[in-house]
């Protein structure tokens, strides 16, 4: 499935790699993390596709928006290799989810479509219905178009 916005353009234009990897044990719940010195993306090959698009967009969104704060302070990343979700509590996760939807899901492209279900529009944007929801409602919120 190709998404409007591939994250491995937006990948290849940073100068980084996606390393696709099984993660062992305790570690199987853990959908990705980067290695900012490397340039690598590490994102685990048993999630399904649009998991590891979207997880492929939020480390996106960690190198632009984080790299340097997490290059002075390796052991803050830390507490960053967990699940995430958009009620996440870390600022700098909610961050790289915000960076990430909107990434994949461009306002212009949702806003002309936002008449379809949930359903179909995570198959074209090739995301989970919660980040299409996410990003319904803060089209709603942010742009005040009318329902």
């Amino acid at each position: 499935m190709c998404t409007p916005v591939s994250p491995l353009d937006v990948v290849a234009y940073y100068g980084l790699s996606v390393v696709e990897v099984t993660l062992p044990g305790n570690y199987g719940k853990v959908a990705e993390f980067i290695d900012i010195p490397e340039k690598k993306i590490y994102v685990n090959k048993e999630d399904p596709i649009s998991r590891r698009t979207f997880t492929i967009a939020h480390e996106i969104g960690h190198y632009v928006l984080h790299k340097d704060e997490i290059q002075q302070d390796p052991d803050s990343y830390q507490v960053l290799f967990r699940d995430f979700t958009f009620q996440e509590d870390n600022l700098l996760e909610k961050e790289a989810n915000t960076f990430a939807a909107n990434l994949l899901v461009p306002a212009g492209m949702l806003v002309k479509l936002k008449d379809y279900s949930a359903s179909i529009l995570s198959t074209l944007f090739n995301v989970s219905q919660q980040v299409i929801s996410y990003r319904l409602e803060d089209l709603k919120r942010g742009s005040g178009w009318a329902s």
